[in-house]
């Protein structure tokens, strides 16, 4: 705070406090509270009832003001019944000063006590706004949460809201729906590019609403208006039109980093515009959700270096997509492909497979692609088995030759592997993480719909654990691991391996043991959709064993 505050609040403290209240406070009611007795009964013979009320209700306010600097002390936002109460005694107060204009000396001795809120130093404010956001993103039309309702404590309240640069420095979120008037969005839209240093937007609309497409219109040539000084972009939920239109401007963004680029649901099966995005120069990471990947030309993108495509499909084969991808972004580290809906013809036969090397990151629902690249780079690999990406096979097995295949071509040193909808083979799986002896995090989750795989779960999780205690030859399985996640949707079998060898694993691993050596596990995770009798007992194994913190066993709803 400043000094000059400092001093309205010692004043306060030591001369206004003693006067009003005596010993017992401003509304204590012993014999020394404000109406009964102590210094009160001189200061009532000559204030009147309503510069009395006023004086209590100022007090009030300093006793909020000292209960928000508490708060901010200790790094926590105000809550709405704090922000209520300020506005309520800032309320009151402005109106008994403005039924005492006459008044000079009231005027004089009372307004910068009960202005106290108005006189915060604009760092001061600019911590309170921050904190009062729960989160990162500015949320200017989130019910309850945008930057307004702090700004309505009083007008000069507001007035900094608009004008601290720091405020809107961060991601701008627009949801429109939460407006509370027609016009609310375009107003503050406007007043927020118009700030310093605005450079990243979210910007999103209620799927499939059609009553606002005037507004929509409006914002979108407000935001595009200021198009070259966007870093970051992402234009979600929107109409083929809308995303055409922001697909245009996107080419012309010469500070583009980043951009998302989403369909509502309703205009998913619609045509989508073609978009070409080389002429922005520095964009670097693509995201497309619920797009057709053949919307996106792919000629040369030397640029991205992650490319993420979620909940789309491609109308050709989309391991052949997969290599378009590869084969355009020669300076690709991260690509992400899961996609809601595919068509899957098996992959093409290439001879030799594409070498891709500064690919790191990996995760994909086709196995088809494993088998046509060599990544030496790589990582951090993720597989989701469907259906259809791993016929004729059964379940996840398929995929087991392919990740075998892929990491003994490349020469990878994997640090991060996810298995999803997978079923455990314990022969495959121990053949597959003996190959990756700097793996750091293994994450599995389980085959929901496949009945038979309940007791290959078991088995397998129980060799794998096995191995990872004695491991062969004194030679323990993954001894670089860290976190173990696992997902567990294998009903009450799913759950047998949580035993005393996991719990000999889990001491050995997370520095409880009597090795003073042992490398310990930060997280262990498991989620599992048991019966509730399993789950007790597996349960009652870790909690006997008394493993710490950093072992979590929960049920999923």
């Amino acid at each position: 705070m400043s000094n000059d505050h400092v001093i309205l609040t010692n004043w306060c403290l030591c001369y206004l406090w003693p006067i009003v209240s005596g010993p017992g406070g401003p509304h204590h009611g012993g014999p020394r509270g404000p109406h009964h007795g102590g210094y009160t009964g001189r200061l009532q013979g000559f204030l009147s009832p309503t510069i009395w009320d006023m004086v209590n209700s100022a007090l009030e306010l300093h006793i909020l003001e000292s209960q928000l600097s508490h708060l901010l002390r200790c790094n926590d936002a105000p809550g709405s019944v704090e922000i209520s109460r300020i506005k309520l005694y800032e309320a009151k107060l402005t109106m008994r000063l403005g039924q005492q204009p006459q008044d000079d000396v009231v005027q004089h001795l009372f307004r910068p006590c009960m202005s106290a809120f108005r006189r915060f130093p604009l760092e001061l404010l600019q911590e309170i706004f921050s904190w009062a956001h729960s989160s990162p993103a500015i949320q200017i039309f989130r019910q309850d949460e945008h930057i307004w309702t702090l700004g309505q404590v009083c007008r000069d309240w507001r007035s900094a809201a608009r004008s601290c640069p720091r405020l809107w420095a961060r991601t701008l979120y627009i949801d429109v729906s939460c407006a509370r008037q027609r016009r609310e969005p375009v107003k503050l839209l406007k007043l927020a590019l118009d700030q310093t240093g605005t450079t990243d937007i979210c910007f999103q609309f209620i799927e499939g609403d059609a009553s606002d497409n005037t507004l929509r219109e409006d914002l979108m040539a407000l935001l595009l208006s200021k198009q070259s000084q966007w870093n970051n972009v992402s234009f979600q939920r929107m109409s083929v039109a809308g995303l055409a239109a922001a697909g245009d401007k996107i080419k012309s963004m010469g500070r583009l980093r980043s951009a998302h680029l989403e369909l509502c649901s309703a205009a998913q099966d619609a045509v989508p515009p073609i978009l070409t995005l080389q002429s922005a120069p520095l964009l670097s990471c693509l995201r497309l959700n619920r797009l057709n990947f053949d919307s996106v030309v792919m000629d040369s993108y030397e640029h991205l270096t992650a490319v993420k495509i979620h909940n789309s499909y491609a109308a050709v084969d989309a391991t052949e997509r997969g290599l378009d991808i590869l084969r355009a972004c020669l300076n690709l580290e991260s690509l992400e492909m899961d996609p809601g809906r595919a068509y899957w013809t098996g992959p093409p036969a290439l001879n030799p497979p594409r070498v891709h090397s500064k690919l790191r990151t990996l995760i994909t629902c086709d196995v088809g692609l494993l088998k046509c690249v060599v990544l030496p780079s790589l990582t951090v690999l993720g597989v989701t088995a469907t259906a259809s990406a791993c016929a004729p096979l059964s379940g996840f097995v398929g995929a087991f030759p392919a990740i075998e295949k892929l990491l003994s071509r490349s020469k990878a040193e994997l640090k991060v592997l996810h298995l999803d909808n997978c079923r455990i083979d314990a022969t495959r799986m121990g053949d597959v993480l003996g190959a990756m002896p700097k793996l750091e995090e293994l994450a599995l989750t389980f085959d929901a719909d496949m009945p038979s795989s309940n007791r290959a779960t078991a088995k397998g999780m129980a060799a794998l654990v096995r191995s990872m205690l004695h491991g062969e030859d004194a030679s323990p399985l993954l001894p670089s691991l860290r976190k173990l996640l696992v997902r567990d949707f294998a009903g009450a079998a799913g759950v047998r391996w949580i035993n005393a060898d996991f719990v000999e694993l889990l001491k050995a691993r997370t520095g409880t043991s009597a090795d003073p050596e042992a490398v310990g596990m930060e997280v262990v995770d498991i989620g599992t959709r048991c019966p509730h009798a399993a789950f007790q007992s597996a349960h009652k194994v870790l909690m006997e064993a008394d493993l710490g913190a950093n072992i979590r066993l929960f049920e999923l709803v």
